[in-house]
């Protein structure tokens, strides 16, 4: 049975027909248990590629283990091993271990270029390997991959639909790469006049934080991590009130970085995309985040989520906002445009369930209008809690 597939903005593949991917899978499982030993591996390995693209990642990587087990004790060879490897990687970069996917993909690599008989292979974890660094945000090392795959396509002549997967990867990074930079241009250029640009666009984001503000942030000593801190205007009001609190601020833009350091607000500021991981934050550190004004131009939002899942303390508090996509309203768009940056969209539905997901439970969502300088834009302003012992729940396959 032939499936095809196509690719989203995040390189997953989405399955053409969905009835008929659930049935494949019902049939590979069925095969199972009629199968001697060798033909099970490929099984196997055949269903856990299709059940990590359907979401079950724990099945998945059961499965991957299990054929990994039978290789090594029936002895079938390293391409078989590094077939299954490649696909364990995968399974662990969705489950968001990239600890482990990284250093598996790097073991990976090393044994394919050493070895002449594991070198159809390569392309194959260069571009696997390629899509793990990209859902880290690591667009420009992943484009490195993704551009060595497509050399060794092409150069051996490889079906055609492999050498399309690899330059819509490449496009696709490209094009995020540019997204970046154009986004941290849009504001360095308005570093210096950020205050005038919230006045004359009516932006809600300072007012609306410091109306909702718990009293503890108000009084207590506390830490704050500021994500899209932008000139320091969320701080600056904070601090009009609490000076005992203490603040780390990021953003994209090297500019507004260097405008927020020189305010002293801050314990420390850095440039960082919110499309990256913020592996240099240990785990629940923050009682309290923002994140205002700045998510609807990360592209990786489950990535983001994840970030500020794993760094909010248990009971921590986080204020965020999205820009609000009315899917009520038949005219209304799920992106919209800065220039030739792009603003992303999320329904009141898609937010409660993103956040509830992560271990949040939400005390306020107010529907409101962020802005109107160009056009009145809806945003959805949350504030939610870290439930106590929370984590992030058995993760679906999301197709927005």
């Amino acid at each position: 049975m032939k499936l095809e597939f196509e690719y989203n903005d995040q390189l997953r593949a989405v399955p053409k027909d969905s009835r008929k991917f659930h049935k494949y899978i019902e049939v590979l499982s069925d095969s199972l248990s009629k199968v001697n030993l060798k033909e099970k591996v490929t099984v196997l390995g055949e269903l856990a590629v299709y059940l990590r693209i359907n979401g079950s990642v724990d099945l998945a990587e059961e499965y991957l283990l299990e054929a990994l087990s039978i290789i090594e004790k029936e002895n079938l060879g390293r391409q078989k091993e590094v077939q299954q490897k490649i696909r364990l990687g995968h399974v662990l970069q969705f489950k968001r271990r990239f600890d482990e996917s990284n250093k598996l993909f790097s073991e990976i690599l090393k044994t394919c270029s050493k070895s002449s008989d594991l070198a159809s292979y390569k392309a194959f974890a260069l571009q696997h390997s390629g899509k793990n660094l990209f859902d880290q945000g690591r667009y420009r090392e992943a484009l490195i991959l993704f551009q060595q795959a497509l050399e060794i396509r092409l150069r051996d002549n490889v079906a055609e639909d492999q050498v399309d997967s690899t330059r819509s990867a490449i496009e696709r990074t490209t094009e995020l790469i540019s997204m970046k930079s154009q986004l941290a241009e849009m504001y360095d250029g308005m570093a210096d006049i950020y205050d005038e640009k919230v006045k004359t666009s009516n932006y809600i984001g300072p007012a609306w934080l410091f109306d909702h503000l718990s009293d503890s942030i108000k009084t207590d000593d506390i830490e704050i991590l500021d994500l899209g801190c932008a000139n320091g205007i969320n701080i600056k009001n904070v601090k009009g009130v609490n000076n005992r609190i203490r603040a780390v601020g990021i953003d994209i833009s090297p500019n507004m970085i260097e405008v927020a350091r020189n305010t002293d607000l801050y314990e420390s500021v850095h440039v960082h995309s919110l499309d990256s991981e913020l592996d240099f934050i240990e785990d629940k550190s923050y009682p309290v985040i923002f994140a205002l004004g700045c998510l609807e131009f990360v592209t990786n939002i489950e990535l983001c989520l994840d970030e500020i899942s794993r760094i909010c303390t248990d009971i921590g508090e986080v204020y965020v906002s999205f820009q609000m996509y009315e899917e009520d309203n038949r005219l209304a768009p799920r992106q919209s445009r800065s220039g030739t940056v792009i603003h992303h969209g999320y329904s009141r539905n898609e937010v409660i369930q993103m956040l509830e997901f992560r271990g949040f439970s939400l005390s306020i969502l107010e529907e409101v209008t962020g802005y109107t300088g160009g056009y009145p834009c809806p945003y959805l302003m949350v504030k939610a809690m870290k439930r106590n012992g929370a984590s992030i729940r058995k993760r679906q396959h999301i197709y927005w």
